[in-house]
C-alpha cells in the first residue's frame, strides 16, 4: 500500500552541480519498534539509508540535491518499513545557472607566427554566493563532449 505523506521542498534556485542538505526530524509515533530503509535515486540521495527507531524515539535523516542540469526535478524517495508497508514522500528541487559570467563574450587574438606567441588577459565575474571552481573545455557541454567520444 502506498499514499504520499507529503511533499518535501529541498532547495529552488539551486546551482548546477553544488549540493544542498535538507536535515529532517524523523520520529516514531507507533507501538513498536521501527524498522526501516530509504530507497531514492539521482539527483538525491539520503543518510541514513536504513535504521530503526525505537517506541518515541527520534532521529535527524540528511536529504541531499546535486542537480547536474537546470530545471525542476521532482521524485519519490520510498520510505520502506519492515512489516511491507511503502510510503512515498515527494522529492522537489530546482537548479539554475550561477551567475557566473566572462567579462567579454567574445576575445581576438592577434595574428601569430611561429617562435611568436600572443596573449590576453580576461576577468571571470562571480555574481553568486556559491565558491565557483572552473576549468576550460573544449566543448561547450557534457553531450557533445560525449557525442565526439562515441564517433
Amino acid at each position: 500500500k502506498q499514499w504520499y505523506q507529503r511533499r518535501v521542498a529541498i532547495t529552488a534556485g539551486q546551482p548546477v552541480k553544488h549540493e544542498s542538505t535538507k536535515t529532517l526530524l524523523i520520529r516514531n509515533v507507533g507501538s513498536r519498534e521501527a524498522r526501516f530503509s530509504f530507497k531514492v535515486g539521482d539527483p538525491y540521495s539520503v543518510k541514513p539509508t536504513h535504521g530503526s527507531l525505537g517506541i518515541g524515539g527520534s532521529m535527524q535523516v540528511h536529504i541531499s540535491y546535486n542537480p547536474s542540469a537546470t530545471g525542476s526535478q521532482i521524485q519519490d524517495m520510498v520510505l520502506q518499513y519492515d512489516t511491507g508497508e511503502d510510503v512515498s514522500i515527494g522529492l522537489c528541487g530546482s537548479a539554475t545557472d550561477a551567475n557566473v559570467r566572462l567579462e567579454k563574450t567574445m576575445l581576438k587574438l592577434e595574428t601569430t607566427y611561429i617562435t611568436m606567441s600572443t596573449q590576453k588577459t580576461i576577468s571571470i565575474h562571480n555574481r553568486s554566493n556559491i565558491v565557483v571552481h572552473y576549468q576550460w573545455k573544449k566543448y561547450a557541454t557534457l553531450g557533445e563532449e560525449r557525442n565526439t567520444k562515441d564517433m
